[in-house]
């Protein structure tokens, strides 16, 4: 290796800093990565995102609930999810011949310092003759607020209401998430860097990353670079909003009947409104809240964003127009009766709030069209009705599907032992 260190980079995020671009932009170009120097070796087994391992094995009970009941895993299925995940890291690792490692996952960010301590141990044991580095963007408190909100509605738990209160009112952004890193690395030992200088960056957030871990332009150009725009427009945050409000994702940790993980998946690209934005009322709040955080991140780490201007953004408004009608209507077909449901209800708000009188006619040949297609659901039932319904359905198909797997099997069964006569 030269006489060079070996480095561990830990990429921690934070959330909404072009995470998932990084991570799927590593995981393409894996292969290109082990051949640029001393080599940067990222995990063939764990994925893009590396989160769901570090927060498996080292999170509380919480998160491991929150992250595996979404996915509808018994007990037994989330113990042999982190049993198999620990096996295939520990082989990936004990053959790595890379001068540097890449992990990356924001969600380490969240966990506590214990857990760090051990993610810290358990690497330190598995690449004994490396250094670690954390590796973190940060930015401004409105903007990344902006975000997280919108994340939270699209992760189908919290309704905007209900996320926007409990961000504005955090006092604790940065220091919370970094002291413990300063206390088990030293800050020598982190990688900072501000998100609003990466997206300046030739290559964009993805091009200024790999350059603060050693890979410069003249590698960086030639990745086959993913730029993964996570933004919906604010018609389909309100559906979604309405949506968590009424039947959410999680109900007491567990995926209540009729939903599923995917479920809001096609609502992401439902058009019109534009993007989601703080209002000036909040941000103000936010900032007066955040006095103290952003003076801890200057101190330790030379950010400043105390200067900051409150953006002065126009309120946040639904749009119903004709691409909304067309496009509306394709995505609502993808989705699920109790999803088709729910959607008919918000609209049918939407179309009693409004007072625009081409939205209410958008809305009012939505609802007709809605009802009219999907004659099978009762939008004038209760929601109970309906989930019991699909549930019902999906219970026969999966039933079915297990009858033909079993008569294929067994007609293959036949069919080979007559042709071994």
């Amino acid at each position: 290796m030269n006489g060079k260190k070996k480095i561990i980079y830990l990429h921690i995020g934070f959330h909404k800093t072009a995470t998932t671009s990084i991570q799927e932009t590593l995981k393409q170009n894996r292969s290109y990565l082990a051949t640029i120097g001393d080599g940067y070796f990222y995990s063939e087994e764990l994925g893009c995102n590396h989160g769901p391992f570090f927060v498996s094995v080292f999170g509380d009970e919480k998160q491991l609930l929150i992250m595996h009941r979404r996915h509808k895993r018994t007990d037994e299925e989330i113990t042999k999810f982190i049993e198999n995940q620990k096996e295939a890291v520990k082989k990936e690792l004990e053959n790595v011949k890379c001068g540097n490692v890449i992990f990356s996952a924001e969600a380490v960010s969240d966990l506590g310092k214990e857990s760090c301590i051990d993610i810290k141990h358990y690497l330190e044991s598995a690449l004994s003759d490396y250094q670690i580095k954390i590796i973190v963007c940060v930015r401004n408190a409105v903007n990344w607020t902006s975000s997280n909100i919108q994340q939270d509605v699209k992760r189908g738990i919290y309704t905007i209401d209900g996320t926007h209160d409990i961000q504005i009112n955090s006092t604790n952004r940065f220091e919370s998430r970094l002291q413990k890193f300063i206390d088990i690395y030293g800050a020598e030992n982190i990688i900072i860097y501000k998100f609003e200088d990466s997206v300046k960056h030739e290559y964009g957030p993805v091009g200024y990353f790999l350059n603060q871990i050693g890979v410069n332009d003249d590698y960086v150009q030639k990745f086959r670079i993913i730029n993964s725009n996570e933004g919906i427009s604010y018609n389909a945050l309100k559906l979604i909003s309405y949506i968590n409000g009424r039947y959410p994702i999680l109900i007491n940790n567990l995926v209540p009947d009729g939903r599923n993980n995917l479920d809001l998946l096609p609502l992401h690209f439902i058009p019109g409104g534009g993007k989601y934005k703080m209002s000036f009322e909040s941000a103000e709040i936010l900032m007066k809240n955040s006095i103290e955080d952003t003076k801890w991140l200057k101190d330790n780490f030379e950010i400043d964003y105390a200067s900051m201007k409150t953006p002065d953004n126009k309120p946040n408004k639904c749009e119903y127009g004709k691409e909304f009608f067309i496009k509306g209507l394709e995505i609502i077909h993808e989705s699920t009766d109790v999803i088709k449901y729910l959607s008919y209800s918000f609209f049918e708000q939407e179309y009693n709030s409004v007072s625009d009188g081409n939205s209410r006619n958008i809305l009012k040949k939505l609802l007709k069209t809605m009802k009219r297609k999907y004659s099978y659901i009762d939008f004038d039932g209760t929601l109970e009705s309906v989930v019991a319904v699909q549930e019902k359905r999906e219970t026969e198909t999966r039933d079915i599907k297990k009858i033909t797997k079993l008569v294929y099997h067994g007609i293959k069964r036949r069919v080979t032992s007559f042709l071994k006569k």
